[in-house]
């Protein structure tokens, strides 16, 4: 599975370079998981509480979340 995940990857980008380090991170998670299902739900429910803590930041900061910073105020509303 992973040649041909490597293989699609160098035909489309030419290397991994181009290939976002969370998006590798995700990958190799999937690939070394034993439980899917698992998986997948964990993920959901991370999805949902980044979602609540986004709409309540914004509540509180309007018009101060785009797509340049979204990441970046996530890690710092998951340290606290």
């Amino acid at each position: 599975m992973l040649n041909k995940i490597d293989k699609a990857v160098n035909d489309l980008y030419g290397n991994w370079d181009k290939i976002d380090n969370e998006v590798k991170d995700i990958l190799d998670k999937i690939l070394k998981t034993k439980d899917l299902n698992k998986l997948y739900t964990d993920t959901i429910n991370n999805e949902n509480k980044s979602r609540q803590q986004l709409l309540e930041f914004t509540e509180k900061y309007e018009n101060s979340v785009n797509e340049a910073n979204i990441s970046d105020i996530l890690k710092m509303l998951n340290k606290k």
